[in-house]
């Protein structure tokens, strides 16, 4: 008999509700506005009046959907101090997975899977009664739940409040099970259905055809995968891995729901762009263990398929002058220094690999001419990578340098003014030539276009030729705002990450590795934006996360035709643990997070600094000031992490006097943590910060979220804002002319949190930005 104890549906609680007020819809169960039944979700017990010291059953039941649920995942809430969680059992073909790591605290992250569909009694949680009156504190909060062989997902249930099931049986070896009982149980009923696999459990290889489905990478779509991603679902496993190249992937190869078929979005991604793991990703793995056929899981994943043949190898050199195509069958090698110019357009298909000749007998490099454009437009999937043949060390190529027809300001190399070019500048602003003998580039254009870098990989490049005179991963010179730059990973160069001269452009999604020397410097009037730049440093290998000059010229004012004014927002840059750490390049130590000076204006905020010698080291008095246009250097909404010094966390002991509002200083720091706010610049944070940041010093599987409980509440939201200068020449006419410019909104205005990288959620599982595509210190893309 059962006994409906609380019959009257409820809705979800507020803070529920709003965490999960919309459901999402398989692409194969039509739009959500076509289903008529809403689901309900229950708890169903044993007995309500069990005495201390005996045993109840709990498990979850599901109704009002015209198909079977095959999965569901959410918590089950309970009153510690009257109920005991003793352990789980099932039956044969049901998996029920219980992450009890907050037993203690009355919380079970629970996910529960069956292909045949779940049944009652099927998964069941015991307790021990510990007091009278436990029925009223225990729930069920509903998180995702997927039917079983369409995979139509509900993210938002009915509360149908408790019934009593006197007909279930209280198991008497109910236990706790860990990834060993799993790993034993998946084995066993893969073995029933003639299927076989292991878990994997240490790091692996980078596999070629690898499936949709094969989250272990053992070349099987089995059941060890969706217990696997169970794992993951419920926060017993993590999901960061860099790339795929260890031994499991839940980012890429255990995230196929949605399945997006025919859409314009990838395998596993949210209509909203989030990658997320859930019961629904397991369920889509198993059916296809049990039930073959399925759509997208046991296909090749994009970029997955043979590497080009040996033969298949072209060779650029000098200039290309019409456009061309370079396609992903083939290996592209350059010898020397290729020049796109004379209107040309660089079209390169994703997953297309480029390889400067690192035999050759000059610098093999890709330089991007003022009159010539490109369109590098790699996927998540499969990548654009820039790297050299051979031995894959710092400074092996000379990197891709691109110019533009932007306004700059006085530089170190200033040539005559720059020539019109049709269609994209007019003439007579000031002009200069890159460091390293690169391009040409400045001009009168702030909207000019030099064509798409997106999911672009530039690894190893870089050349230092004399002092002040380098070559880096990735050179924007006058490149103007009309350019898209997003989804690029600077590793390993031998001098900059990226490093910016003038120009308007806009960039976001920068993940800046093991650069030799500043991962992300910008100088000479640059007026752009950037967001979601992410910053590690090598501790071997290293100086400044960021590095900020306005012009090597003296007095350190305002130049032609006005000054330094970038803007970042949402930053993460992490140091190393080490004080003295020597690179190969002379001098090259990690040292200040970040480095402002030389007259240099503009806005960081929503920052995240961890783990440097030093947070901030600001030089020359004319930073602290106000220039012309009344613009100032300002830091604001930032959280400083375990810095080496604590009582150098800010150095400016070069600068006559304190910035004022525009730097916040603090005299008095007597730990590594320390907030900037806007209201209380430097107000006090916890003495330590260990677990703040997932796992950011893990050089080979390296995790940048800010852990859930990490406070957000300095950020800021991100708005662009219009700048109002004075020019001293051209554009805008005579000097004194004051101009106003019009920024289009570019920022992320979602983005209100610290940091390059939106916080894990309670149980890791949302993938960030970086995962699935890049490549860490110890693994690199084929």
């Amino acid at each position: 008999m059962m006994i409906q104890l609380n019959p009257a549906r409820r809705a979800l609680s507020g803070a529920v509700a709003a965490t999960l007020a919309l459901a999402a819809c398989s692409p194969n169960d039509g739009p959500l506005a076509a289903r008529t039944q809403l689901l309900s979700t229950k708890l169903a017990i044993s007995s309500p009046g069990q005495t201390a010291g005996g045993r109840i059953a709990v498990d979850v039941r599901t109704e009002g959907t015209s198909e079977d649920i095959g999965g569901l995942q959410g918590m089950v809430r309970f009153d510690a101090a009257k109920l005991r969680y003793v352990g789980q059992a099932q039956d044969n073909g049901t998996i029920l997975y219980v992450n009890a790591k907050g037993a203690a605290r009355g919380e079970l992250r629970i996910a529960e899977l069956n292909p045949d569909g779940l049944r009652p009694r099927s998964g069941k949680m015991v307790f021990e009664v510990l007091a009278p009156a436990y029925i009223g504190s225990i729930r069920y909060e509903h998180e995702v739940a997927a039917t079983r062989r369409t995979l139509a997902q509900y993210t938002r249930a009915e509360d149908g409040g408790i019934m009593v099931d006197d007909a279930m049986s209280v198991p008497s070896d109910a236990r706790v099970m860990d990834l060993a009982d799993w790993k034993a149980e998946a084995a066993r009923m893969d073995a029933a259905r003639g299927t076989k696999g292991t878990i994997a459990l240490r790091p692996g290889e980078y596999r070629l055809n690898l499936q949709y489905g094969d989250a272990t990478l053992d070349g099987a779509v089995n059941t060890t995968d969706a217990v696997y991603i169970i794992n993951v679902a419920v926060g017993l496993g993590e999901i960061i891995i860099g790339t795929d190249a260890p031994s499991r992937d839940a980012v890429i190869a255990g995230n196929p729901v949605p399945y997006n078929v025919g859409g314009p979005l990838a395998p596993g991604i949210e209509a909203n762009g989030d990658r997320i793991i859930n019961v629904s990703d397991a369920l889509g793995i198993i059916n296809e263990a049990v039930f073959g056929n399925q759509p997208v899981v046991g296909d090749v994943i994009a970029g997955r398929g043979a590497r080009p043949g040996a033969g298949a190898r072209v060779t650029l050199s000098g200039s290309i002058n019409t456009n061309r195509l370079l396609s992903k069958d083939t290996v592209y090698q350059l010898d020397g220094i290729v020049r796109v110019n004379g209107g040309a357009t660089l079209t390169i298909q994703p997953g297309t690999r480029i390889e400067g000749n690192t035999a050759f007998p000059s610098i093999s490099a890709l330089f991007i001419d003022r009159d010539g454009m490109i369109n590098a437009s790699g996927t998540a999937l499969e990548p654009i990578v820039f790297t050299c043949t051979g031995t894959k060390v710092p400074g092996c190529w000379g990197g891709v340098s691109v110019a533009g027809n932007a306004p700059i300001n006085s530089a170190s190399i200033l040539i005559a003014n720059n020539p019109a070019v049709a269609g994209r500048t007019l003439a007579g602003c000031l002009a200069a030539q890159a460091e390293g003998g690169g391009p040409e580039y400045g001009g009168c254009n702030p909207d000019d276009n030099s064509g798409v870098m997106r999911y672009v990989i530039v690894e190893f490049g870089g050349f230092n030729l004399s002092a002040n005179n380098e070559l880096n991963n990735l050179t924007l010179s006058g490149v103007g705002r009309g350019t898209t730059m997003e989804y690029i990973q600077a590793h390993g160069g031998r001098d900059d990450g990226i490093e910016i001269f003038g120009g308007s452009v806009d960039l976001r999604y920068l993940y800046l590795t093991d650069n030799s020397d500043d991962s992300f410097d910008y100088s000479e009037g640059w007026i752009g934006r950037a967001q979601f730049v992410l910053v590690s440093q090598n501790p071997a290998d290293g100086e400044k996360g960021f590095e900020v000059d306005n012009t090597p010229a003296t007095p350190f004012t305002v130049q032609a035709p006005w000054g330094m004014y970038g803007e970042v927002w949402n930053f993460t840059i992490v140091g190393d643990l080490s004080t003295d750490a020597a690179g190969p390049v002379s001098g090259n130590s990690v040292n200040d997070a970040i480095h402002y000076r030389r007259g240099a204006k503009g806005v960081l905020r929503n920052g995240l600094l961890y783990s440097s010698p030093r947070a901030i080291l600001v030089q020359q008095t004319e930073t602290c000031g106000t220039d012309l246009g009344g613009q100032k250097f300002v830091f604001r909404n930032s959280t400083i992490v375990d810095m080496h010094t604590p009582a150098a966390v800010v150095n400016p002991s070069s600068v006559a006097g304190t910035c004022g509002d525009a730097l916040p200083l603090d005299t008095n720091a007597t730990t590594g943590t320390v907030r900037i706010a806007a209201g209380n610049p430097f107000a006090a944070a916890p003495a330590s910060a260990p677990g703040r940041i997932s796992s950011a010093l893990d050089r080979n599987n390296p995790d940048f979220r800010p852990l859930a409980t990490f406070s957000m509440s300095n950020a800021a939201v991100p708005v662009s804002r219009n700048l109002t200068i004075t020019s001293t020449g051209n554009p805008g006419g005579t000097t004194g002319t004051v101009l106003s410019l019009t920024r289009p909104e570019f920022f992320d205005a979602s983005a209100t949190f610290l940091g390059a990288v939106a916080p894990a959620n309670l149980s890791k599982t949302n993938a960030p930005w970086y995962a699935g595509w890049t490549r860490t210190a110890t693994y690199s893309n084929p």
